[in-house]
């Protein structure tokens, strides 16, 4: 297959990027590291791209043995495989991102099920956290889930919340009512 043959401070045959390929290796390492881990803020996230440093070559070997079968090419890793698993970290850098952001979305994922619900006008004027746990809508079925929905969107200025009643003997409790902002359902209305 085109191994480096061990020797004595070797004990096991190895393969080699080619110049093209220790290339292509250098760029990617040097992006990953300068670029795309400084930058990231989750910490899960850059744990994750931190192993990408033994995945890309691993790959690389993978993609260049399954060629040294096809072709029956033998010799070090080249660049086309050292290509392709770029790539493929590429890929599973984006996969891995869909995957932790179901995770760490720190509320993004309710806002915007609440925020498609309002502009549907599933919720009217006033509505209260009681109105949306009662519609038992998906990601919106827990008081906290909820809470933070409500939280973002008042953040965004799609909704204002204020307290209500509960002012003196026998009003009843304090409820926090929410406003909608006029322009996110004019905005729906025309398109």
């Amino acid at each position: 297959w085109g191994a480096e043959p061990a020797d004595e401070s070797i004990k096991f045959p190895y393969f080699r990027f080619d110049g093209k390929a220790q290339a292509v290796f250098i760029e990617w390492s040097t992006n990953l590291h300068r670029t795309l881990l400084p930058a990231e803020d989750h910490p899960i996230i850059a744990q994750h791209l931190a192993k990408f440093d033994k995945l890309f070559p691993a790959l690389a070997l993978i993609l260049h043995l399954v060629d040294c079968a096809d072709t029956e090419r033998l010799g070090p890793v080249t660049e086309q495989a050292a290509l392709r698993a770029a790539a493929w970290c590429e890929y599973l850098e984006a996969h891995a991102r869909r995957c932790y952001g179901l995770l760490i979305d720190d509320g993004l994922r309710v806002a915007q099920v609440l925020a498609d619900k309002i502009q549907k006008g599933k919720l009217q004027e006033g509505f209260t956290a009681r109105d949306v746990r009662r519609k038992e809508w998906r990601y919106l079925n827990k008081d906290e889930s909820i809470q933070t929905a409500l939280d973002w969107l008042e953040d965004e200025g799609w909704v204002r919340g204020e307290e209500v009643g509960g002012t003196g003997p026998g009003s009843g409790r304090r409820t926090r009512r929410f406003s909608i902002n006029p322009r996110i359902v004019r905005g729906n209305s025309h398109g």
